[in-house]
């Protein structure tokens, strides 16, 4: 049997991938090594943060999955930066991992859709054109697109200390086939991660730790909830306390003492990792001086594990022994499983169309954390992408763009296909350039008109309902609240103790309506502002600014991030910044207002 699309990989690229395809009807198949591991959290079992659910809210709003299955299994919901602006306030939900996994295995249960249990060997490539797969046995399977959506598991190797093996994450033998295949037609390269340790529940001293609360009201991610359907998915809410706790000075100093003995530091690992999720060995050797906070979650509410984030290491498992029982609340602490780092093959992305086709191998799509992401909500935006895009391929339509101006998704795929990637790209609201535009709480009106195509009669009919809602509240709070919203207090943030949320539920507007009220009421001139600023900046680049000569450490609204990427491309020209990764068009215009009030530099 023959067709049209196969995905391979049961991960959260390979689900959103899924979603969209069995919503359109196409006749797919999805191919995975364990069935049980689709939709499984390998590492932190929580979705969104900061950046991070601004792309939740827009695949949400695309009709994914990702947001709406975090709702229904989530056990503790915070809402981030809530002191700052709307712009970079982000939700986060820790779920459930085993309750998250289950809905996605039902969504192709309930689907009935086609799935083989299987190692994928080759693929099937003549004249640079995709034509089916092999898999483990030498049965072949032919088809007209492939997604490949592998995540980390191409050529991996698990270490601990100077000790390591060359299986995945979860503890299967690595795959090289594919890797070795493509390296022929794309330029592979390495990355690393890693994963603390897990701690058994009823080990540690509770009394010890500080605890770590949900938000209330609850913050959700999808707006499918008001559905049918999501009467079908409910479960009771249950909220689990997290707790937190801190590294010592004696904890410092064990890690300190035994750097050499871990993977990281020990020079058998080369590639590079993720910066802002670092090691346990990273925090204490760079800050030595600070204390690192750990926060233990549970994984779910099924299973005695508990995940401490900020305990990613790759030591020996004697000496992490040591170190989390040096740990206040963990002293006499049992640990299930040890942490370890991984080194994974990824393909460079340079080679991909911004559709996520391959520009070597036609009818290939790619997406996920294969592509030199980090983290569940980037693979799954890619995933959902590449899903649109290989069905407009097959129906000859053309594929969807999502503008960087407008979404963070559209950044994405953007920097991901045109910059140069040093190490595993992840999303931060920084990385906008209309982050006043790009807010949380609007998605649902920036991304919706991008996949129009893509929704039924009754799902367009539910989202023009709610626009119009919104227009008409605007309407009625300009005519009859004019005085009141141009005080100083409705341009405060958005929580309980602030006059202007209390003021708009006060006068019986619902809270789902009051974040997007407050975000048009507050930015609507300063997004003017930022466009025009944008508009000036991009005029410079016609200018050929010679800017090697700067110090940019005396650009004091410069971020560490922009000055280290600065250092490490070395660019010559000003139009040479907009090729790196982690620079937006506000860094640009800094750096040029520092140059005019600086005449000595030419």
């Amino acid at each position: 049997m023959k067709y049209e699309i196969i995905i391979i990989g049961g991960g959260h690229a390979g689900i959103e991938a899924s979603n969209f395809l069995i919503r359109k009807k196409v006749n797919f198949l999805l191919i995975t090594e364990n069935i049980n591991n689709i939709g499984k959290m390998s590492c932190n079992p929580s979705i969104g943060g900061i950046g991070k659910s601004h792309i939740v809210k827009e695949i949400d709003s695309m009709g994914g999955v990702m947001g709406f299955y975090a709702d229904v299994s989530g056990i503790n919901f915070k809402n981030l930066n809530t002191s700052k602006g709307l712009a970079v306030q982000s939700t986060r939900i820790q779920t459930d991992k085993n309750v998250y996994s289950y809905f996605c295995k039902k969504l192709f249960i309930e689907k009935k859709i086609n799935l083989l249990e299987a190692e994928v060997k080759n693929l099937i490539i003549k004249e640079n054109k995709i034509k089916g797969i092999i898999i483990k046995g030498g049965k072949k399977i032919f088809c007209d697109i492939v997604i490949l959506t592998t995540g980390t598991f191409m050529n991996s190797k698990i270490y601990r200390g100077e000790k390591y093996l060359n299986i995945d994450s979860e503890g299967n033998k690595s795959k090289f086939s594919i890797s070795e295949q493509l390296k022929y037609y794309i330029k592979i390269k390495k990355f690393k991660t890693g994963t603390p340790p897990r701690l058994m529940k009823e080990s540690i001293e509770y009394k010890k730790l500080k605890i770590q609360n949900s938000d209330f009201p609850i913050p959700f991610f999808s707006l499918r909830k008001e559905k049918k359907e999501y009467k079908k998915y409910y479960r009771k809410v249950f909220i689990s306390k997290c707790f937190s706790t801190k590294t010592n000075f004696y904890t410092n100093n064990l890690v300190f003492k035994n750097i050499k003995k871990s993977s990281m530091y020990s020079g058998i690992i080369k590639s590079k990792g993720p910066r802002y999720c670092p090691s346990l060995e990273d925090k204490i050797y760079k800050f030595s001086s600070k204390l690192v906070n750990i926060f233990l979650e549970r994984e779910s509410l099924y299973t005695n594990y508990i995940y401490p984030t900020g305990l990613s290491n790759s030591f020996p498992k004697k000496i992490q022994k040591k170190i989390i029982r040096s740990i206040k609340g963990l002293e006499n602490v049992k640990i299930l499983n040890y942490g370890y780092a991984i080194e994974y093959d990824y393909l460079d992305p340079k080679y991909l169309k911004i559709s996520l086709e391959s520009k070597i191998i036609k009818d290939l799509f790619i997406a996920g954390q294969i592509n030199g992401t980090t983290g569940y909500e980037e693979a799954a935006a890619q995933g959902l992408i590449a899903g649109i895009n290989s069905y407009n391929k097959i129906m000859n339509l053309k594929p969807i763009i999502l503008k960087k101006k407008s979404s963070y998704i559209g950044i994405l795929l953007n920097d991901i296909t045109s910059k140069k990637i040093i190490e595993p790209y992840r999303m931060f609201t920084s990385r906008s350039e209309n982050r006043l535009y790009n807010r949380e709480d609007n998605s649902i009106i920036r991304i919706y008109k991008y996949n129009i195509n893509y929704y039924n009669n009754r799902e367009i009919f539910k989202i023009k309902n709610f626009l119009k809602k919104i227009k008409k509240l605007i309407f009625f709070l300009k005519n009859k609240y004019l005085f009141f919203l141009k005080k100083r207090e409705i341009y405060l943030s958005v929580r309980d103790k602030y006059i202007g949320y209390m003021f708009l539920k006060k006068i019986g507007i619902k809270v789902k309506y009051i974040k997007i009220l407050l975000g048009k009421i507050i930015y609507k001139q300063y997004i003017k502002i930022e466009k025009n600023r944008n508009k000036k900046t991009k005029k410079i680049f016609k200018k050929r600014i010679n800017i090697s000569n700067i110090n940019f450490y005396k650009i004091k609204s410069l971020s560490k991030e922009v000055i280290y990427n600065i250092k490490i491309n070395k660019p010559k020209y000003i139009e040479d910044l907009r090729k790196i990764t982690g620079i937006n068009l506000y860094n640009i215009f800094e750096i040029v207002k520092f140059i005019n009030e600086n005449k000595s530099i030419k």
